[in-house]
């Protein structure tokens, strides 16, 4: 792994207190923000859901965003 993969890793599995706050990551990408909202809207008609992406840092990402604004 190169440094900069290394970093953004690290970045995205940091703890909550640490980097950028969770509302900055969701709010910083139109596309976060279109899915934290459909995420929202399938979890409250109770539908279940499976996310996909080709990068394993941006599931990581995902993830940490999911599991503290949505979840």
């Amino acid at each position: 792994m190169d440094t900069e993969e290394d970093s953004a890793r690290s970045f995205a599995t940091q703890p909550k207190g640490l980097g950028p706050s969770d509302k900055v990551l969701t709010q910083e990408s139109g596309k976060m923000v279109f899915l934290v909202s459909l995420l929202e809207n399938l979890k409250s008609e109770g539908h279940r859901c499976l996310v996909f992406s080709q990068s394993r840092k941006m599931l990581d990402i995902i993830q940490r965003v999911i599991t503290h604004v949505v979840g």
